[in-house]
């Protein structure tokens, strides 16, 4: 009987990728939504793979990204889905953001004009209701 040696690697890896976003991750905003990250840093956590942003592959993660901060501004408004997969398509973490549409010009207007519309009928009410007292 003879014996044969080997060895081998198992890398267990419980890492979270870095991404850093000027929102909590899940929550919305009215704002512009800055998302950064670091293609190098994320190779060095995860290995090589791909990031999404609503199933749209804006990088890949390899031993030739640099370790340089990219940043990504959502200005549209819309739900995004950022997500970040190895190599073999697996999903290591997702995140979500949500822009929401300010409130535009044309709606400040109408506000302002019904809200100035109410104070005229209420001033009117009451001083048409001390007349009627001195009568």
């Amino acid at each position: 009987m003879s014996y044969k040696s080997f060895t081998f690697k198992v890398w267990i890896n419980d890492e979270t990728p870095n991404i850093i976003s000027s929102i909590p991750e899940g929550t919305s905003t009215k704002s512009v939504i800055e998302i950064n990250y670091n293609a190098g840093l994320i190779y060095s956590q995860i290995g090589k793979g791909y990031i999404t942003l609503n199933d749209v592959i804006i990088a890949e993660i390899n031993e030739n990204s640099e370790s340089v901060v990219d940043t990504i501004q959502l200005t549209t408004k819309g739900e995004y889905w950022m997500r970040i997969y190895s190599e073999n398509g697996n999903l290591i973490s997702s995140y979500k953001f949500t822009k929401s549409e300010p409130v535009n010009n044309v709606a400040k207007i109408i506000i302002i004009c019904v809200a100035i519309g109410i104070a005229v009928l209420v001033i009117l009410f009451f001083l048409l209701r001390r007349k009627g007292k001195y009568r």
